[in-house]
């Protein structure tokens, strides 16, 4: 057990290095099997090769990074400070494509762990949606779930749709619930033949995806649909709401959208043939 002055010191000049932005001093205050994670951010920081690239990362950044903490408490090994962090962002931070130029200043509370005056453990605790929106960044960026690797399948598909991708991307026995009449079934058959559907009165069809979250085996998102009904451009927005399973398969489905916008364009489409045929 380490006594609270001593802990107290060890606290000052592990701050004290950060805010000087002095990498070799900050990964020395680590054991050599330290680690450092944020919590709902990124996957843990292990050893001080990744330590190394992590706050390198951070100063490199954030380039005025600093720390403003307005309490502090110590027990035992450990000590959890609380305050805020910031600066502006000068470049990306983790490849999370962080928008140049923008200010951070983000509550926090750090709960640091030592062993022989060295820092064996460091978890941070702030708002990863907070961070995100101050980065300019979606927090599905710094937070995906299981529904990650299904999402960039769904911007594949809708891209360029593709019958042999479906089967691949959900489960045989799947939950569909679909916008209009008979929407509502189960099993990769019936939930083809609602894509054969859409299709049919949308042979063009494009999806854009405007946005996304993955949190857990949930995944929602927000979709933009363009195209041609009867050679008249149509436009429409939706949701989608998926359970996406280990593999990284759908196997509840539910899409919303308002199909009245299909329906009128083929409705004027038809109106229009008649004219014609008159």
């Amino acid at each position: 057990m380490t006594n609270r002055k001593d802990l107290e010191a060890l606290v000052k000049q592990y701050a004290a290095a950060k805010e000087a932005h002095d990498l070799d001093a900050t990964v020395a205050m680590y054991a050599e099997d330290g680690t450092y994670q944020s919590i709902g951010f990124g996957p843990v920081v292990k050893g001080h090769a990744e330590l190394r690239k992590f706050f390198g990362a951070l100063f490199t950044a954030v380039p005025d990074y600093h720390g403003e903490f307005v309490g502090a408490s110590y027990g035992g090994d450990s000590a959890v400070v609380w305050g805020s962090w910031g600066g502006t962002l000068a470049g990306d931070f983790l490849g999370l494509g962080t928008k140049v130029g923008n200010k951070l200043d983000i509550p926090a509370a750090f709960v640091c762990t030592f062993r022989d005056g060295l820092l064996v453990k460091e978890v941070g605790y702030f708002d990863t949606a907070e961070f995100c929106a101050q980065a300019g960044i979606k927090l599905s960026v710094a937070r995906p779930g299981l529904g990650s690797n299904f999402a960039q399948v769904y911007k594949e598909f809708w891209q360029a749709p593709d019958r042999s991708l479906t089967k691949s991307a959900i489960t045989d026995d799947i939950l569909a619930n679909w916008p209009g009449p008979d929407g509502i079934g189960k099993g990769s058959v019936f939930y083809q033949k609602q894509i054969d559907r859409v299709i049919a009165s949308m042979p063009d069809i494009k999806l854009e995806v405007i946005d996304y979250l993955a949190e857990g085996e949930l995944t929602f998102l927000e979709f933009r649909a363009y195209g041609t009904v009867g050679g008249k451009p149509v436009e429409f927005f939706g949701i989608d709401r998926f359970k996406v399973s280990e593999d990284s398969r759908v196997y509840d489905s539910k899409v919303c959208f308002d199909p009245t916008v299909m329906q009128r364009a083929l409705w004027l489409s038809e109106l229009s043939s008649l004219e014609k045929s008159e």
